[in-house]
């Protein structure tokens, strides 16, 4: 099962979600990282309630295989969405599709095996079923990589 670090959490949530150096030691960790990107005031930049961390496109493109961009704005979506980043939209919605094809399943939506699960510690999903998924996105990484 793929286990993807929410934010770069490896067991838990922490006040470094996004933070460059913290997704960088996800990434060192053997994770794929899902991390929140806004478009801002001419430059991009990690964080999810808004812009906290400056990134570039040239960091995004160097972790490109490892992470999961989330586009918080509409700009950061149309700066991203050509470049060769895996890019996704969601807000509400039951299942998601990134620009690659990921299939990313809502919490309280039915579970698809071929979809990767958002928060499954949010989810009334019994394990023995979430682990059927492709994978989770998760602030618990590490809890679930190995099932």
């Amino acid at each position: 099962m793929r286990a993807i670090a929410h934010r770069g959490n490896l067991d838990g949530p922490c006040a470094e979600e996004n933070k460059p150096d913290h997704v960088l030691a996800a990434i060192a960790e053997g994770f794929e990282v899902e991390v929140d990107a806004w478009f801002s005031h001419g430059h991009l930049a990690l964080g999810h309630d808004g812009p906290q961390y400056g990134t570039s496109q040239q960091f995004l493109n160097a972790h490109r295989d490892s992470l999961f961009v989330h586009c918080k704005n509409r700009e950061a979506l149309s700066r991203l969405m050509w470049t060769g980043v895996r890019i996704f939209w969601h807000e509400n919605d039951a299942y998601t599709l990134s620009n690659y094809g990921d299939l990313f399943i809502n919490p309280k939506a039915e579970l698809a095996t071929a979809g990767i699960l958002l928060m499954p510690e949010l989810s009334a999903h019994p394990q023995n079923e979430i682990v059927k998924c492709m994978g989770v996105c998760t602030d618990f990484p590490l809890k679930w990589r190995d099932l």
